[in-house]
C-alpha cells in the first residue's frame, strides 16, 4: 500500500516515520516546513490540486493527517490566526477527504479531546457523544471531522489526547526542563485527561492501515474511534511523576488551580477519552509458567499473543493475590479503603468471597460505574458448561471476568493423591495432563468462541511457579504464616484475535494497568504480612516500604 502522511515532522509524524520502517508499504512523507536530514515532500494541504497531483503521482492508496494548527491561546485572541486554525484543521481535512474519495482510497484523520469540554462531565467522553468544543480550536478540529463524513470517503477519524514524545513540543518535555531548572513550579491539578505516547498511537495507526486493506473491513469499520493510553491524572500528578521519574527531586512542584493561570479558552476540565474496549479476563488459579507457554501453542492459531514482564512482590493467599488483582490496590488499602470486603487470614470467613464487589470498586474508582461486567468462578466441568452456555449474553458485557480452579486443584492432587502422583511423576507428565485437560474441557471452545469475538482476552494468573536458577532465602519470623511465598512477575499475555479487526467499536490497544501475572518462587520460612516490593542485600531479601506501578505508556504511581 502506498500511504501517504501529512504533518510528517512533528511529533506524532516522526513517530510514524519509526514505525514505517517495519513494514512492507511504500510511506511518502509530506510537511510544509523542511527538516535537515529527514527525507520530506513538500505537500500544502491546503491547496487541492496540489494533493490531487500528489495522490496521481505516487498512486496513493491511504492518506494519515498528522498535521494541524495547535497553537490553542493564540487562534483565541487573533482573527487571523482563528482563520488559518480553520483553514488548516477543517478546510484540509476536506481536502484530503475528497481526494481520497475519488480514488476510493481511505483517510486517517487525528483530532482531539479539545471537541469536548463545554457541557459539564466527570466520565469518559465515547465516540457517540456530540462535540461540544469550548474554543476556536477544539471547533475547527470538529469542522474537520463533519467535512470529512460529508465527503464519502472511508475514513477512521481518531481523537486523542495529551501526547508527548521525544519529538517536537510537548507538556512532557517542558517540564523535563522547567524541573530541571526552576526551584518551585506551580502546576494546575483541576484539568485531568490521560497522558498518550504518541509512538503507541503511531502503532496503532499502523494496525488500523494493515487491517483495513480489505474491502470488507474498509466497509465494515468506517467511523470515529477514540486511542489513548489507560489511566487518569491531572497536570500536576502527570508532572510529578515526569520529576521523579528523570531524578529532578529539588524541584518543589505546587498544585493550583487554573484560575491562577489565566487563559483565553477553556480547556476541558475532565479530558478523558472512552475508548469503549471489551475485555475478557481469565484467571487461572496456581498457573505456571512452563503450562502457559504450552497452551500458548495450542492457541496460538487463533490469537496475536502479546506478552509483557512485570515485577512485583504480593503474598500467595487469596486475599491478597487475587483481591489486589480484582481491586487494583495493595492488600493495606483494601482492608482500609474497604474494611466490609476485606477478610483477615486467621478468619474462618471465605477469601474468596467478595471478588466481584472488589471489581466493582475498581470501575467507581475509575469513574466506569456504567461499565457492565460479569464474574464467574469455573470449579468444574458442569461450570464451565454453564458459562459457554451464557456466551452470548456475556457479549453484551464491557468486562468478563471468569477465575479457573482446575490448575489448582490438579496441583494439590499431586501433593495429597497417590494416584495423581504416579500420572504426574515428573515436570512433562504433569504439564501433559495440562494440556489433555485444556484440549476435552468446554475452556477450548471458550476460546474458540473467544477468538471470533471483538474482545481482547487478558489471560494472567494469581501465583504459580517458575524453576529458580538461583534460588533466593526470605528471612522472616518464626510464627510468621508460611502461606506466603515470594512473587515474581513473568510476561502476561496479552491475546487479540487474528479474525477481527483492531477497531471494531474501539482501538484495540491494550496497557496493562491492573491485571497483571504472577509467577511464585516456593521458598523456606515466612515473610511479614504487609509485605511490599522488596530488594536483594546480602544474599537474603530485605523488605522494604515501596511502589506497585503500573505501566500506562509512562509510569502511574499507585502507591506513596
Amino acid at each position: 500500500m502506498n500511504i501517504l502522511v501529512t504533518g510528517a515532522n512533528g511529533q506524532l509524524g516522526n513517530e510514524m516515520r519509526i514505525v514505517s520502517k517495519n513494514t512492507t508499504d511504500h510511506y511518502i512523507f509530506t510537511d510544509v516546513n523542511q527538516v535537515e536530514g529527514l527525507e520530506t515532500a513538500y505537500l500544502d494541504i491546503t491547496d487541492m490540486e496540489a494533493i490531487r497531483k500528489m495522490v496521481k503521482d505516487n498512486e496513493v492508496q491511504a492518506i494519515v493527517n498528522c498535521a494541524a494548527w495547535t497553537n490553542v491561546d493564540a487562534c483565541e485572541t487573533d482573527e487571523k490566526l482563528a482563520a488559518l486554525a480553520e483553514k488548516l484543521n477543517a478546510d484540509a481535512p476536506g481536502n484530503l477527504a475528497k481526494a481520497m474519495k475519488e480514488v476510493d482510497g481511505l483517510l486517517v484523520q487525528i483530532s482531539t479531546d479539545y471537541v469536548f469540554g463545554k457541557a459539564p462531565y466527570n466520565v469518559p467522553c465515547s465516540p457517540e457523544q456530540k462535540g461540544t468544543p469550548t474554543g476556536v480550536y477544539g471547533a475547527t478540529k470538529l469542522h474537520g471531522e463533519q467535512n470529512i463524513i460529508a465527503s464519502g470517503c472511508k475514513y477512521v477519524i481518531i481523537r486523542t489526547a495529551w501526547l508527548y514524545s521525544e519529538f517536537g513540543k510537548n507538556f512532557c518535555k517542558t517540564m523535563l526542563n522547567l524541573t530541571a531548572t526552576k526551584p518551585q513550579l506551580k502546576v494546575v491539578f483541576d484539568q485531568c485527561g490521560t497522558p498518550t505516547y504518541a509512538l503507541d498511537l503511531a502503532y496503532a495507526i499502523e494496525t488500523i492501515l494493515e487491517k483495513m486493506k480489505t474491502a470488507e473491513a474498509q466497509e465494515k469499520l468506517v467511523g470515529i474511534y477514540h486511542f489513548s493510553n489507560e489511566g487518569v491524572c491531572s497536570w500536576y500528578d502527570f508532572t510529578q511523576m515526569i520529576a521523579r521519574i528523570s531524578g529532578h527531586t529539588d524541584c518543589d512542584i505546587q498544585p493550583c488551580y487554573s484560575s491562577e493561570y489565566p487563559s483565553p479558552v477553556t480547556r476541558p476540565a475532565y479530558s478523558v477519552l472512552d475508548k469503549q474496549e471489551k475485555v475478557f479476563l481469565i484467571v487461572v488459579d496456581n498457573f505456571r509458567y512452563d503450562q502457559w507457554k504450552m497452551l500458548a501453542k495450542e492457541i496460538g492459531d487463533m490469537f496475536d499473543i502479546d506478552e509483557n514482564m512485570y515485577m512485583s512482590i504480593l503474598p500467595t493467599a487469596t486475599q491478597y493475590a487475587r483481591n489486589a488483582i480484582f481491586s487494583g490496590l495493595m492488600p493495606t488499602q483494601i482492608a482500609k479503603m474497604f474494611p466490609e470486603l476485606w477478610v483477615d487470614e486467621d478468619e474462618e470467613e471465605g477469601k474468596n468471597l467478595n471478588e466481584a464487589p472488589l471489581i466493582q470498586t475498581q470501575l467507581d474508582r475509575y469513574r466506569r460505574s456504567n461499565t457492565k461486567f460479569s464474574y464467574h468462578k469455573v470449579n468444574d466441568s458442569t461450570g464451565a458448561d454453564k458459562l459457554l452456555q451464557q456466551f452470548s449474553q456475556l457479549e453484551d458485557n464491557d468486562l468478563n471476568v471468569v477465575v479457573i480452579n482446575f490448575i489448582d486443584m490438579l496441583s494439590h492432587a499431586r501433593t495429597e493423591s497417590k494416584m495423581v502422583r504416579e500420572l504426574a511423576n515428573n515436570e512433562s507428565a504433569y504439564r501433559s495432563i495440562t494440556l489433555s485437560w485444556f484440549r476435552h474441557t468446554v475452556l477450548s471452545d471458550l476460546f474458540k468462541r473467544l477468538a471470533e469475538s471483538d474482545y481482547t482476552i487478558v489471560l494472567t494468573t494469581d501465583h504459580g511457579s517458575i524453576r529458580a536458577s538461583r534460588p533466593i532465602k526470605i528471612v522472616g519470623d518464626r510464627n510468621t504464616n508460611t502461606n506466603l511465598r515470594y512473587k515474581r512477575l513473568l510476561p502476561m499475555p496479552h491475546l487479540e484475535n487474528y479474525s477481527r479487526n483492531a477497531v471494531q467499536g474501539q482501538i484495540k490497544r491494550v496497557f496493562a494497568g491492573h491485571f497483571h501475572r504472577r509467577e511464585t518462587l516456593a521458598v523456606p520460612g515466612g515473610v511479614p504480612t504487609e509485605i511490599l516490593p522488596a530488594w536483594e542485600r546480602d544474599g537474603e531479601i530485605v523488605v522494604l516500604d515501596g511502589q506497585l506501578r503500573s505501566r500506562c505508556g509512562f509510569w502511574k504511581e499507585l502507591l506513596n
